[in-house]
């Protein structure tokens, strides 16, 4: 064999072994491509059966809290019948010991669960088998709207106590430090508020402002004053000087629940729920005069949680003696009527986790006695409704 052939052989040698490299490197790139697609495809099933597993999971935890909210409302009308009782709502009811409880499907999580609500029921062997088939874990979150400042009083003629309430709320420490450190005025923003709601379009003076359009006729998307109730806390939004900063610190404290419908609704907060803080900066002589009464009250309700006060009769003289309130105080006669020990309008947020999907739904329930003669045939209704 001629060098010319040897060479000749050796370079188809050289190629075919190129091409066969080459194959084999399609091939192994192909099947890693048909791998990896196969695996991004199942890790998608899964996460798609999860998530729907997750949001029906939301769905059962959003139930479970307006079921004990309902449940709540039937065993203060048997009490009230029975005991000749008078109901109330505090951070001692049914509906507000399920906060923050993860429920799983843990049988023993469970058991746990139901210890913390006071609720003999018993965890049989079959029940346990059951739930121990729930995908993931959920929770609820039972919020008294009554707890907070409705910006929705000036609609109906209560303007008086939502500006009294507003300006104590923006006279809290942390909420005063924050203000003061943007140089933000407040007043002026609480009677824009006050204009945006009620039914006239005359501007208060103290909006800064000599009509109430004028705020708004300036931006490049021109509106006007709604002069009508909020629909929605997010609402605010569109209120002059109301910015994201404001809303993430204040929004807390505040509703548009329940809207009312007629000046004969008059604006309530629920002395039992209205957080301490809020309580604190309603009525600063709490922590001077009244400091170490005030404390202890409020230690006294975190271990045994029941109501500050269970009657109107005896809203006063909490107020007078755990507040230290002077009923002919100027900054909060204002106010002093406003206070109830009854809530109907609550906010559920039910959280669930399935494998790595979270699911959140919030809603605003009120709930209602029914009575087919006024056509009221549900125990509650919604008010509110938002998927996350």
């Amino acid at each position: 064999m001629s060098d010319n052939q040897l060479q000749h052989n050796k370079n188809e040698s050289g190629i075919a072994l190129i091409i066969s490299i080459m194959i084999i490197a399609v091939i192994v790139s192909f099947t890693t491509d048909l791998i990896l697609k196969s695996q991004v495809d199942f890790e998608l099933v899964v996460a798609s059966r999860d998530n729907i597993r997750a949001e029906f999971a939301a769905e059962s935890a959003l139930n479970l809290g307006k079921f004990l909210v309902v449940a709540d409302l039937a065993v203060d009308l048997a009490s009230k019948q029975q005991l000749k009782k008078e109901p109330v709502d505090s951070s001692g009811d049914l509906w507000a010991k399920i906060n923050g409880f993860p429920i799983s499907n843990d049988p023993k999580t469970f058991k746990d669960y139901l210890q913390v609500l006071k609720i003999a029921i018993p965890v049989t062997d079959k029940f346990s088998a059951q739930l121990r088939e729930l995908p993931g874990e959920f929770q609820v979150e039972v919020e008294d709207e009554s707890s907070k400042i409705n910006v929705n009083f000036a609609a109906q003629g209560f303007a008086k106590e939502m500006i009294a309430l507003m300006n104590a709320l923006s006279s809290c420490p942390a909420e005063q430090e924050y203000l003061k450190e943007k140089n933000i005025e407040f007043e002026p923003i609480i009677y824009r508020i006050k204009d945006w709601v009620d039914d006239n379009v005359r501007a208060e003076a103290k909006s800064n402002y000599g009509s109430e359009d004028d705020p708004y006729i300036k931006n490049d998307e021109k509106y006007s004053a709604k002069n009508a109730p909020f629909d929605s806390l997010d609402e605010l939004m569109l209120v002059d000087g109301w910015n994201e900063e404001l809303h993430t610190i204040f929004s807390p404290y505040l509703t548009v629940f329940p809207i009312q419908k007629s000046s004969s609704e008059k604006p309530q907060l629920n002395l039992n729920t209205v957080p301490k803080a809020l309580l604190g900066c309603l009525f600063p002589a709490a922590k001077l005069e009244c400091n170490k009464k005030y404390h202890e009250k409020f230690i006294e309700l975190e271990e045994e949680p029941s109501a500050l006060a269970t009657s109107k009769k005896e809203i006063a003289g909490i107020l007078k003696d755990v507040f230290c309130n002077n009923s002919k105080d100027e900054k909060s006669k204002n106010y002093q009527k406003v206070f109830t020990t009854r809530s109907n309008t609550f906010r559920i947020k039910a959280t669930a986790e399935v494998g790595s999907q979270t699911r959140s739904i919030e809603a605003v329930i009120s709930r209602q006695i029914p009575n087919p003669s006024k056509k009221i045939t549900n125990s509650s209704k919604y008010l509110y409704w938002k998927k996350i």
